[in-house]
């Protein structure tokens, strides 16, 4: 097999919550071809999903090393499982200084993601103006396209605001 069918093989595996499977997959991709960026990322999302937050932020790391910058925003949330708080928000907000690259959905979660970081961190004012931003978002895709989740993240994230309100 070549990397991409190691590649294609771990992602489906990672689809039906085989992640040790998925994680052997992505090392053999690896093996083949190192310079991959998308194969460190599933790779680190295989671990995360395992629990092993170092790990996947190693290869989060690889995968923004990479030019895959999509990758601060799990790399952010390994960094706060792992304690580094501060870490995680400097890594959200790599990918907020130039949103035009990112879709809505995805600024989104990474809004919520440094929302929930800074509530933690008690910095309710920074944690409302996040999930403003998000509910911002989730309100435009939910007009856009009506559905059921989009419209259910928006409300989520309304929720979330309205709890920093009391």
């Amino acid at each position: 097999m070549n990397a991409w069918q190691f590649y294609d093989q771990g992602k489906i595996k990672i689809q039906n919550n085989d992640y040790k499977g998925a994680i052997e997959d992505f090392t053999q991709a690896l093996l083949l071809w190192n310079k991959y960026e998308r194969v460190y990322y599933e790779r680190g999302n295989a671990l995360f999903a395992l629990t092993d937050y170092s790990a996947a932020v190693e290869d989060y790391n690889q995968a923004i090393s990479f030019g895959y910058e999509a990758a601060y925003n799990k790399r952010g949330v390994a960094r706060a499982k792992l304690g580094d708080q501060q870490g995680a928000i400097a890594d959200f907000d790599q990918i907020l200084c130039n949103p035009s690259k990112y879709s809505d959905s995805f600024l989104a979660e990474v809004y919520i993601n440094r929302g929930n970081i800074r509530s933690e961190l008690e910095d309710r004012q920074g944690a409302f103006e996040d999930y403003q931003r998000a509910a911002k978002y989730y309100q435009r895709i939910a007009n856009r396209y009506q559905t059921n989740e989009a419209i259910s993240n928006y409300q989520n994230v309304l929720d979330k605001i309205q709890q920093l309100q009391q």
